[in-house]
C-alpha cells in the first residue's frame, strides 16, 4: 500500500476504511506511529521538508507540529512514553512531549 492512503479499523479489524484525512499527501507519508498509551498518533512525511502531525482522535483531525523543523529528510523515530523523538537522517534528533499522550 505504499503512496496510498493508509487504512483504518474501529472494529478490531472486521473492516477497514481509508484515512480521508490524510488524502492528497498520502504519496509523502513515511511513518506513523501511535504513543505508548495509543491516545496520540503521530504521522510524519517528507513534502520539500519534513512534516510531523498528530491526532488525538486516531486520525479524525490533525495538528501539525512541524514548527521550526526544517530538515529535508528524516521523521518520526520512535516515542518513549510521551515523548516523540524525531531524526533528521544526519541533522540530529529532536524531541516533543505531549501532556496526556
Amino acid at each position: 500500500r505504499n503512496g496510498e492512503v493508509p487504512l483504518r479499523t474501529r472494529d478490531g479489524g472486521a473492516s477497514w476504511k481509508r484515512l480521508a484525512s490524510v488524502s492528497g499527501i498520502e504519496r509523502y507519508i513515511n511513518a506513523a506511529a501511535y504513543s505508548w498509551s495509543g491516545k496520540t498518533l503521530a504521522l510524519s512525511g517528507v513534502r520539500t521538508q519534513t512534516f510531523i502531525w498528530i491526532s488525538k482522535d486516531d486520525g479524525d483531525t490533525w495538528v501539525d507540529e512541524s514548527g521550526d523543523y526544517t530538515a529535508m529528510t528524516g521523521g518520526i523515530d520512535q516515542w518513549f512514553e510521551n515523548t516523540l523523538f524525531v531524526s533528521s537522517l544526519g541533522q540530529g534528533i529532536s524531541a516533543k512531549t505531549f501532556p496526556e499522550a
